[in-house]
């Protein structure tokens, strides 16, 4: 036997109950939809965003030997396998050479145990670069920059030197994908470069 049709009350007290748990349901989400897309930008997270001057689409640089401040080429490809920071200047280096190599320094003895998995380019040109220079820096190779596979690669980051303050992230595939200026650039190149070695299985 089947029990009396529910009144118009106990229809409206189903419906309610329903609204009651849809609002339980979806309510968080809607808030959590408006505080990223309508709420304060403060809200919202960054971690998707590069800290540097990304380059898209990425400035593949040439597969070229570079060449020693001894005149003898560098093994390999030295912008090829790894994960590059590289500085692009007059080997006299100024005080914002200074600083910029300083950052790229820091930040890679940051990485700790992915250290192993960045290097560090200095392409110059104009004066070798000194030796006190290359006491401060142990862990920096140079290259020419004036030679015809430097000048491959400064064609490609821009016509002439690039701003002696302007340091640069190169991927194990050797194209140009970040440029950063003098602003919090430590910080700037670690956070970047952590979150490319999460998710890259290259270099």
């Amino acid at each position: 036997m089947s029990g009396p049709p529910p009144t118009v009350d106990g229809r409206r007290a189903g419906r309610a109950k329903l609204v009651l748990l849809a609002a339980l349901f979806f309510g968080p989400l809607g808030l959590a939809f408006f505080l990223y897309y309508g709420g304060s930008p403060g809200l919202r997270p960054g971690g998707n965003t590069a800290h540097g001057t990304l380059y898209d689409p990425a400035r593949p640089l040439p597969a070229l030997a570079l060449t020693g401040p001894d005149g003898q080429a560098l093994g390999g490809e030295p912008l090829r396998g790894s994960w590059t920071y590289l500085y692009v200047g007059d080997g006299a280096c100024t005080a914002e050479c200074e600083a910029a190599l300083r950052d790229s320094r820091i930040a890679r003895a940051l990485l700790t145990h992915d250290a192993t998995r960045v290097r560090r380019l200095f392409l110059y040109s104009a004066a070798t670069p000194s030796a006190a220079l290359a006491g401060h820096e142990p862990d920096l190779a140079y290259a020419r920059a004036d030679d015809a596979a430097g000048r491959a690669i400064l064609a490609v980051i821009g016509p002439g030197l690039p701003p002696a303050d302007r340091l640069y992230l190169v991927d194990p595939h050797g194209n140009l994908v970040l440029a950063y200026g003098p602003a919090d650039r430590a910080r700037a190149l670690l956070e970047d470069t952590k979150r490319l070695l999460k998710y890259s299985h290259i270099g």
